[in-house]
């Protein structure tokens, strides 16, 4: 008989600060808010990445506004903040800054991923406006469990990020 996995971890606040910290070589805040990424053909642009299970299934996806991809995106290969303040005015991330956030929610499926736990992978990053699979929409209106955080990244900006986690927590 196989041995039943654990849930898909929901990361630690402290876990996310590190990897950021970690990932962009500089200080990182992570604090918990209730304010919410709004969803929805009206709202600001977002950016947001499906990890999906081995079956297919989606998982997990992590959200961000526009600020948060911005500055991740450039805090990764260390653009200056004006080019992610750019982003910003145009209303959209696009080249090297949406492939270098990318890169930044790929890393954070480390956060997603544990030895007793199914198996996640990045599927696709989407952005504002893409047609989502049916189950990412889900996972965005409904998850099992949610956490909203604001996130400042040292000599960049703060943004909003999102992680959302199939399943219940043991």
């Amino acid at each position: 008989m196989a041995k039943a996995q654990d849930p898909i971890p929901m990361p630690l606040q402290d876990d996310v600060r590190e990897i950021f910290g970690d990932l962009f070589g500089r200080g990182c805040t992570v604090e918990k808010t209730k304010d919410r990424i709004p969803f929805g053909p009206d709202q600001e642009e977002i950016v947001l990445g499906d990890f999906i299970l081995d079956d297919g299934s989606v998982g997990a996806v992590v959200s961000a506004d526009l600020a948060m991809a911005a500055y991740a995106g450039a805090a990764l290969v260390m653009m200056p903040v004006g080019i992610a303040e750019e982003a910003l005015s145009a209303g959209r991330i696009d080249g090297d800054m949406f492939d270098c956030f990318r890169e930044v929610v790929n890393v954070m499926g480390r956060l997603l991923n544990r030895e007793s736990t199914p198996h996640l992978r990045l599927r696709a990053i989407y952005r504002s406006g893409d047609i989502l699979p049916g189950q990412t929409r889900t996972m965005l209106r409904q998850a099992d469990r949610r956490k909203d955080f604001d996130v400042a990244i040292e000599e960049y900006g703060t943004g909003k990020l999102a992680i959302m986690v199939k399943g219940t927590a043991a």
